[in-house]
């Protein structure tokens, strides 16, 4: 448990193993139930399915003797692993089954544990209110604890996202980070929180601060499935800011990781979205609409969350088959335009669907009308900040093709002006690469000092010197040097800073050792002087 908690999911699984092995196990019950419990728990954090449906198997014929507690653990790891698999409805099942089962074994952890996957199966069923019910009452079970309010601040954040409701699926997500370091959890599960608080705050437009949790999530190393989401988020992020390489080389990474292990929709889906946008970015619509199709092809209950998106860039690349002199797939629009048509009542439906329907809209997505009914939809719901430009960028395009030049200019210089406050590069390329096509003045780009990110978006320094990397005048260091500084001239310990930091004890010791060297000094205290002439302290 020790090791799972710090992160060493292998190390955990191996321990869980050779605990088993113990000649005394066998001979009770309720040590190896609780082992077998355990190891399924750790060998689901991995991915490893094999390893799941070994102890679940054996977990059924663990003699209960006079206690229920094998039985509501069983029932728990069932409702977990259908949640994941996106058997949403068997997960429900499962749950209520285990409540009633963990109730009569008196184990309030376990009861915990199948109300909040219970709440997480029905947001994705659609059934929100009662969702709503289920994590108040795995709060209420969570007390003061703080392991399990951790668990209740993931699953929580995450619900509240998925139907779109960022700004509160932040806030939870990162309380959630503040008690995960509180109680040893920060490379574990205090790097899940910090992708599930990543994540809103990417749709919210605070591209910024989405990275410095995604970045401090990656220098804890996080394990297996935490990496998996952090990986995805900052593929995509990296692309939106025309980072190609660095949004293949996230994909590629993330690929690999994932290899041989299984993932579930909550993971494979996203995957499956971002590996399609790089290809359009790369003018290869055919290769996005295979990884497009090849999601909607596996075998699976309906995953309006993540499915609603996927569409979306599904759409985008049939149309773009279509404009590059293709032959567009009347079946195959007609399949994504029913799917997204199925989602009709999901909260965020309005913003997806509408768009959907735009990128299809002709065959080539060159309604200026539909892409109105897209600018209207993003403007009046809580949707994705990129929406909004891309959704502006388009319809100027759909304009110019119907010769509304004057129309299309505004609707372009409307474009620019997100994008630019998003530090959005690839869509402020796409914007400027319309304008010389049609021969129009580019629209002017954000002042610098105005935005954070739109800063970003235009500036010309190599990727290794952006973001904590980039260096100003203050003694040459860079951001995250300077953070470390401070701590330093604090007397924080390479420890406290970690900690402090959300990143390793060795990582802070070399950007002390970094600071020192840059500084020309040999000590901590001298450093701290330096800090304190020049006002970092």
């Amino acid at each position: 448990m020790a090791a799972r908690d710090a992160g060493e999911l292998e190390r955990a699984l191996a321990l869980a193993e050779a605990a088993r092995a113990e000649p005394s196990v066998e001979s009770d019950p309720m040590r190896l139930s609780s082992l077998l419990y355990l190891q399924a728990k750790v060998a689901g954090d991995l991915g490893r399915d094999d390893a799941v449906h070994s102890a679940l198997h054996a977990l059924e014929h663990v003699e209960p003797g006079s206690a229920t507690l094998p039985r509501a653990q069983l029932l728990a790891l069932q409702a977990a692993r259908y949640m994941l698999d996106g058997l949403h409805t068997k997960a429900v099942a499962s749950s209520i089954e285990g409540i009633a089962a963990a109730g009569a074994a008196g184990d309030r952890d376990l009861e915990f544990r199948c109300h909040h996957v219970r709440g997480s199966s029905l947001v994705h069923l659609g059934r929100v209110d009662e969702c709503y019910v289920a994590f108040e009452e795995s709060r209420r079970l969570a007390g003061g604890d703080p392991r399990l309010l951790v668990s209740y601040h993931i699953n929580y954040s995450d619900a509240l996202n998925l139907i779109g409701r960022y700004a509160e699926s932040a806030i939870v997500a990162r309380e959630g980070i503040d008690l995960a370091g509180e109680v040893g959890l920060a490379r574990s599960l205090g790097t899940m929180l910090s992708g599930n608080a990543a994540e809103p705050l990417l749709a919210l437009g605070q591209w910024d601060e989405a990275e410095q949790l995604i970045t401090r999530a990656l220098e804890l190393d996080p394990p297996a499935r935490y990496y998996w989401q952090i990986l995805i988020l900052r593929s995509w992020l990296s692309l939106q800011r025309a980072e190609l390489a660095a949004a293949s080389q996230a994909l590629n990474e993330v690929k690999a990781r994932i290899a041989g292990r299984h993932p579930g929709p909550q993971y494979a889906i996203p995957l499956a979205k971002v590996a399609a946008e790089i290809a359009l970015a790369q003018n290869e619509p055919d290769k996005a609409w295979r990884q497009v199709r090849d999601s909607l092809d596996e075998p699976r209950e309906m995953n309006p969350a993540n499915d609603l998106p996927l569409l979306a860039v599904g759409a985008q690349a049939l149309a773009a088959i279509a404009r590059q002199g293709g032959e567009l797939d009347g079946t195959e629009a007609t399949r994504v335009l029913a799917r997204a048509g199925d989602y009709r009542d999901w909260p965020t439906a309005p913003v997806w669907r509408t768009l959907t329907v735009a990128e299809l809209a002709n065959g080539t997505g060159d309604d200026p009308a539909a892409w109105g009914e897209v600018v209207d939809a993003v403007r009046s719901a809580e949707g994705p900040a990129h929406l909004r430009p891309y959704a502006a960028y388009r319809r100027a395009e759909a304009l110019l093709g119907c010769g509304d030049r004057d129309a299309a200019v505004q609707a372009l210089s409307r474009a620019a002006e997100g994008a630019d406050s998003l530090g959005a590069g690839l869509m402020r390329g796409w914007i400027d690469d319309l304008s010389r096509r049609a021969n129009l003045p580019a629209p002017p780009r954000m002042r610098s000092g105005e935005s954070h990110s739109a800063a970003r978006s235009t500036a010309t320094l190599p990727e290794s010197a952006e973001g904590e990397n980039a260096t100003d005048s203050t003694l040459g260091l860079t951001v995250r040097e300077r953070e470390v500084l401070r701590l330093v001239a604090a007397g924080r310990s390479n420890r406290e800073v970690g900690e402090a930091l959300f990143i390793s004890t060795k990582t802070a010791s070399v950007h002390v050792s970094n600071i020192l060297s840059k500084l020309g000094v040999s000590s901590r205290g001298e450093a701290a002087a330096v800090a304190h002439r020049h006002g970092l302290d």
